[in-house]
């Protein structure tokens, strides 16, 4: 569990010291927990002045979901069109890399995926977000086969600043020669904090 701390804490810092030689526009910070888990997840957006935005998404998820402790660090990168805020649906292309390291595995992964961002006009203080990730056997590393991820959830605003966040997540792994296994799954709540 050591070397992926070590692996993912370098991948983050790599492309976090990358990200920061661009101008912000805003940062969040997210920390989530449920009866089995615990994830911390932060996220920031480059300012520039191109045609897109990107963003810079890092999570680490420790979970206690199969009566063991199992680790989850990831970090990505997402795209949007700067005019793709249309009807209140804002969509992100996405590509995260994923590090494993449960009991009786170890995992590496590529996946590809987006985030859908709905806004509803009648109620501003409410944000819904879906979030897929998946990753194929060609993008999978290690003992893994394929990867898959898949959250959904729901930010209220209490302050501009502050929001409670419910949601929903489910985290299928496959292993060599091993049919698939679910790493995380259930509901979970937390607080997002902007700055």
């Amino acid at each position: 569990m050591t070397s992926t701390i070590c692996q993912a804490s370098s991948l983050i810092v790599m492309t976090l010291f990358y990200f920061f030689s661009y101008p912000l526009a805003a940062e969040t910070f997210t920390i989530a927990i449920s009866d089995k888990n615990i994830n911390l997840a932060y996220n920031t957006v480059n300012n520039s002045k191109q045609s897109y935005l990107t963003s810079v998404d890092s999570s680490l998820l420790y979970t206690k979901y199969n009566n063991h402790q199992d680790l989850l660090a990831g970090i990505g990168l997402h795209f949007m069109q700067q005019n793709n805020t249309n009807n209140r649906f804002t969509y992100k292309a996405a590509i995260k890399a994923f590090v494993a390291d449960p009991l009786d595995y170890y995992l590496t992964s590529l996946a590809v995926g987006g985030l859908l961002l709905f806004e509803p006009e009648s109620s501003p203080q409410i944000k819904l977000e879906t979030t897929i990730y998946y990753s194929p056997e060609s993008l999978t590393f290690s003992d893994g086969d394929r990867f898959w991820l898949i959250d959904i959830a729901m930010d209220y605003y209490l302050q501009h600043e502050l929001a409670m966040n419910i949601g929903y997540r489910r985290i299928r792994t496959q292993i060599k020669n091993m049919p698939d296994t679910d790493f995380d799954r259930g509901g979970y709540i937390g607080l997002r904090l902007l700055f």
